[in-house]
């Protein structure tokens, strides 16, 4: 299993459980690295909870969040 649908997956069970996380993801231009790369933001309720390039860090917030909730 990859990370990404991993990702879905931990999200798939927080809405379940009554939490909705919306994951965006937007492609931005990185200079350095001369190609375009993707950005997740993570947000719930409108307010922004997370902001990343890295896919691992979307699936340990989530992961997070769900050891969190009862």
């Amino acid at each position: 299993m990859n990370l990404r649908s991993l990702a879905f997956k931990l999200q798939a069970a927080l809405v379940a459980r009554g939490r909705i996380i919306k994951i965006d993801q937007r492609q931005v231009w990185f200079e350095e690295a001369g190609r375009m790369i993707t950005k997740y933001i993570l947000r719930e309720g409108g307010e922004k909870r997370l902001e990343t390039f890295k896919i691992v860090d979307v699936v340990r917030f989530l992961a997070g969040e769900l050891g969190d909730t009862s």
